[in-house]
């Protein structure tokens, strides 16, 4: 899991005709995507959780310190109380998507390692494979539904 300085990213909704979307963009890349309400209340909570310890460590010391700036190791405030490691966070996080990766199919599961695991961009995806935008699109709204029916238990 990356940390939080380094996979630094904006997080908003909008309302369009009555449905609620969720929106992120990665800040190093400009990179905006449509996630899903889960993924996107995950990501929130995270940037929380990651402020809360930023805020406890400026109060328990009475030093305000930047967020940017960087000590002799190169690290930044959020670098050294963000644990870039989380073993036990990965090693779940890791079990449940390979439990999930199971229950696609071949096509599915293509797309879920190369976009989702790897990084790739839906469209670069479908270049790669020779098929349409919109065929990689809709393939990617087919895991998503799953994704949502399996973290939901269903």
């Amino acid at each position: 899991m990356k940390t939080h300085s380094t996979f630094d990213y904006d997080l908003w909704t909008t309302d369009e005709n009555g449905e609620k979307k969720y929106w992120t963009r990665i800040k190093s890349t400009g990179e905006v995507s449509e996630v899903s309400e889960e993924i996107f209340r995950y990501m929130n909570s995270e940037d929380k959780k990651i402020r809360r310890q930023v805020n406890e460590t400026i109060h328990v010391s009475g030093i305000v310190y930047s967020l940017d700036a960087t000590n002799e190791d190169g690290l930044t405030l959020l670098d050294t109380i963000s644990d870039p490691y989380d073993l036990e966070g990965s090693y779940m996080l890791h079990s449940l998507l390979e439990s999930f990766k199971e229950t696609l199919p071949d096509s599915q599961r293509l797309l879920f390692t190369e976009v989702f695991e790897n990084g790739q961009t839906i469209q670069g995806y479908a270049i790669a494979h020779g098929i349409s935008g919109s065929a990689a699109y809709k393939v990617n709204d087919k895991i998503n539904k799953k994704l949502k029916k399996f973290a939901l238990g269903g």
